[in-house]
């Protein structure tokens, strides 16, 4: 790039200075001044502003180090222009300015494509040798070409002595020097400047690694308020379970106490309504059909009146059987009771048949030898019929004393043997106290029964999260699982930030490399634009081939070591093209000298061409080894993981992931010390119910299933515990109860012979009335029972024959009263209905 303008802001003498050099368009700018005005120091500021201000700068005489600045305005070959500032310091010094705001410079550090671009992709030396030269220069380069050193003094001894080029050992010794130390901020990749790099970075690690005091103290009090706080939480959170489960359960039954509460209400609203009875539908439905009748009938009714009072609107009125009205009436009552009278003789008539009929069949059940007037001759009287009953009564009573007095005896007799049940043998009750005392005392091991499952449960279900968190199938893979040391998952991860950060800086090194390599050929491409200049290593191969052809031509000619031969593939003769070789390289070696400075600027183009292609071959070639040591580290921490059957993870996961294992290990160990116990307890039941079954079974009062649980079985127990106990105190009661059952047995024998002594005294006292009711003596009192019945009911059909006899003379009498013929006087009414007629007189009427 072409410096426009160079701001002096504070270098060497200089303030606030700035010198224009012109447009871009000059192409020769002179700056002239007396002795001491700055001319050296403005050269040195020039080539500190592409470079960077030296770390002892001789330039400070005014301003010091910290405050040294100096900027520039440049225009590259496309025309863009960049304002660059760099001040005296380490690390990034050259950033953007804006000089229209007095030399503002940014934050912004200048890209590295720009720097290459600014400095031309030469050293520092270069430039000055090229660009910089000054009086003290001027003389040093003289004495170096007298010396033969240099470039031009190299080009020159090299001339004269006909040796191999100078500064290709140079830069192959500077090239092998490289790869060791290369100093400046561009040296990152030699293998001092990475042990330099990675021993800052690791000390850096362990300064930050280092824990204060104070920090620990506060850390420390961190972890106690938050394990206050976790246990804090941990109550919180079983009085919610709690709740929660409260909450469940009366989720569960809200429900039926929502059906209840209902229920309730519909029945404090129905208090008052009366219960119906449970014939009610019946009585409701009778009422409603004697409803319906009473409806019916009450229709009937009224139509009859219609009916009626439409007969009586029809008749017509007759004087003179009106004057006889009460006469008519008297007649029409007589003729009714005259048609009464005759259906009392029929009725009564029948009722002589049926009543005579039903006193000989009662008379035949009584004793169907005799006639009815014979057997009803014996039926006693009231007077003996209550006499008769009062003895049956007694027998009655004589025989239920006595059926009582002999039950009791066969209850009791019932009762002594119930009570009689033998006890179990000593041994077997001796084997199912031992039981139950061992059961007791295991009560504590077997309530564990009830709440290890549940706890096994939760121990399952940490264990399934703890697998799940560290992505294991079963207990059985984090078996296996052998955790890696820290130390070992430490080196493992400094070995791969190491990668990273070593790849992250060849990869970066090479992007400018080939950023910068780019620009070198499109500058080596603009300086060959112009035309074909020899350059050194062009002058270095003429001399090659000119020392060839001398050899040869020594050789053959003068010291007769070769023969003609060997030259006979160049188509010149020897001598002629050796003298064209000395021409070539004559010919190089004048215009290298007509066109230096671009002949310099393409070698020095080449130069860092070779060594950026040098370089980032180099470069490239570490990033393979690299990335081959790095796969192999990467295969052998594998092969480590899958040796310890550990994931594929990264060491900083797998140190998480590990950090994981210790509380799904926890889990498992919890797991499985709940699932021993509960084997243990479970033995235990086992061992308890074996034992309780077998004494139960020896007792022989029980025979429990061989699938019956503990507690079945301890129920068994106590059931048949207690029945021991029950037969034991009825034995004891038996053996004091015999003799009060012996002694009550003699007062039972004693009494029964009073009872049957009374029996056979009351029915002494029914065997004469058994004779008159024509019964045997051994007639029990419900056949003499029925045979009182009979009589009564004999009794009363000649009651009811003599009634109906009695109708039927009455309804002969009136029958015989109605027919006697009257005797005609006054007025005879005859009513064409009646088979009578009616006879008036002054004195009655008669019939």
């Amino acid at each position: 790039m072409k410096l426009r303008r160079l701001h002096l802001k504070a270098f060497g003498p200089f303030t606030d200075r700035v010198l224009d050099f012109g447009t871009a368009a000059q192409r020769l700018v002179l700056v002239h001044g007396a002795n001491e005005a700055g001319k050296s120091s403005t050269l040195r500021a020039i080539s500190d502003l592409r470079f960077g201000i030296p770390l002892h700068s001789k330039d400070n005489f005014i301003h010091a180090h910290p405050d040294m600045r100096v900027g520039g305005e440049f225009v590259d070959r496309q025309g863009n222009e960049y304002s660059l500032i760099r001040r005296k310091g380490r690390g990034t010094t050259l950033c953007f300015a804006n000089f229209d705001q007095g030399g503002l410079a940014f934050d912004t550090p200048v890209p590295t494509d720009v720097e290459i671009l600014l400095n031309g992709g030469l050293r520092k030396e270069e430039y000055e040798s090229m660009f910089g030269l000054d009086h003290r220069q001027l003389r040093e380069g003289g004495q170096a070409l007298l010396k033969g050193e240099g470039d031009v003094g190299a080009a020159l001894f090299e001339a004269s002595a006909g040796i191999r080029s100078i500064p290709q050992i140079l830069e192959r010794l500077d090239a092998s020097a490289r790869k060791f130390f290369m100093p400046g901020a561009r040296g990152k990749n030699a293998r001092i400047n990475e042990a330099m790099k990675a021993y800052e970075e690791r000390h850096g690690e362990y300064k930050q690694a280092l824990v204060r005091p104070a920090h620990w103290a506060d850390v420390f009090k961190k972890h106690q308020a938050a394990a206050a706080d976790v246990a804090e939480l941990e109550a919180r959170r079983g009085e919610l379970n709690a709740k929660l489960l409260l909450i469940k359960e009366l989720r569960a039954v809200a429900p039926v106490i929502s059906t209840l509460q209902h229920a309730s209400r519909i029945l404090d609203d129905l208090k008052s309504v009366p219960l119906l009875s449970l014939t009610a539908a019946t009585e409701r439905a009778a009422a409603e059909s004697g409803l319906a009748d009473a409806q019916h009938n009450a229709k009937l009714a009224s139509a009859e009146a219609v009916r009626q009072q439409q007969r009586l609107d029809e008749l017509k009125l007759d004087v003179a059987i009106l004057d006889v009205a009460p006469a008519v009436k008297r007649l029409a009552a007589s003729a009714e009771s005259i048609d009464q009278h005759r259906r009392d003789l029929t009725d009564a008539t029948v009722d002589v048949a049926t009543e005579t009929e039903q006193v000989v069949r009662l008379a035949a059940r009584i004793d169907a030898s005799r006639s009815a007037e014979a057997v009803g001759e014996h039926a006693p009287a009231r007077t003996e019929r209550v006499r008769i009953e009062q003895l049956l009564h007694a027998v009655e009573l004589a025989e239920q004393a006595l059926e009582q007095h002999q039950e009791s005896g066969r209850q009791s007799m019932d009762a002594e043997e119930s009570t009689a049940e033998a006890l179990p043998s000593p041994e077997s009750r001796t084997m199912l106290r031992i039981a139950q005392a061992e059961l007791a005392r295991s009560d504590s091991d077997l309530k564990r029964l009830a709440t290890l499952p549940g706890e096994i449960k939760a121990a399952r279900r940490a264990v399934a999260n703890g697998l799940e968190a560290v992505g294991l199938a079963d207990e059985a893979a984090l078996r296996r699982v052998q955790p890696l040391l820290d130390a070992q998952i430490d080196v493992a991860m400094k070995q791969e930030n190491a990668y990273a950060t070593r790849r992250d800086g060849l990869e970066k090194r090479i992007d400018q490399i080939s950023e910068a390599l780019r620009d070198e050929l499109s500058q080596r491409d603009r300086l060959l634009a112009k035309g074909e200049v020899p350059m050194r290593d062009d002058v270095e191969t003429a001399r090659s081939h000119r020392d060839t052809e001398w050899t040869l031509v020594r050789g053959i000619y003068i010291d007769g070591t070769s023969s003609p031969t060997d030259a006979s593939a160049s188509e010149k003769p020897l001598p002629a093209a050796y003298e064209d070789a000395v021409i070539q390289a004559d010919r190089l070696v004048d215009e290298l000298a007509s066109d230096t400075e671009r002949a310099a600027a393409l070698q020095s183009s080449k130069r860092a061409i070779e060594t950026l292609e040098t370089d980032c071959a180099e470069l490239k070639h570490q990033l393979e080894e690299l990335d081959r040591d790095e796969e192999t580290r990467q295969a052998t921490w594998h092969q480590t993981l899958a040796a310890a059957n550990l994931p594929a993870l990264s060491p900083a996961a797998l140190r998480d992931w590990q950090a994981l294992l210790p509380a799904a290990r926890t889990a498992c160990e919890a797991l499985q010390s709940k699932l021993d116990e509960f084997e243990q307890v479970q033995a235990t039941e086992q061992a308890l119910a074996s034992q309780l079954r077998a004494a139960i079974v020896a007792t022989g009062l029980a025979m429990p299933a061989g699938e019956a649980r503990l507690s079945t079985l301890s129920a068994t127990a106590s059931e048949v515990d207690a029945e021991i106990k029950q037969r034991e105190t009825a034995i004891n009661q038996a053996a004091g109860k015999r003799l009060e059952r012996e002694r009550q047995f003699q007062q039972r024998a004693a009494r029964e012979d009073e009872l049957t002594h009374a029996l056979c005294i009351a029915r002494d006292a029914l065997k004469p009335a058994f004779a008159g009711l024509l019964l045997p003596e051994d007639t029990t009192v419900a056949v003499a029972r029925a045979r009182m019945r009979e009589f009564e009911d004999l009794l009363d059909a000649k009651d009811r024959l003599a009634s109906a006899q009695a109708k039927e003379r009455r309804a002969n009498q009136a029958l015989s009263l109605l027919r006697t013929p009257p005797r005609p006087s006054g007025r005879c009414l005859v009513d064409p209905n009646l088979s009578i007629f009616v006879c008036t007189s002054s004195r009655s009427p008669r019939v």
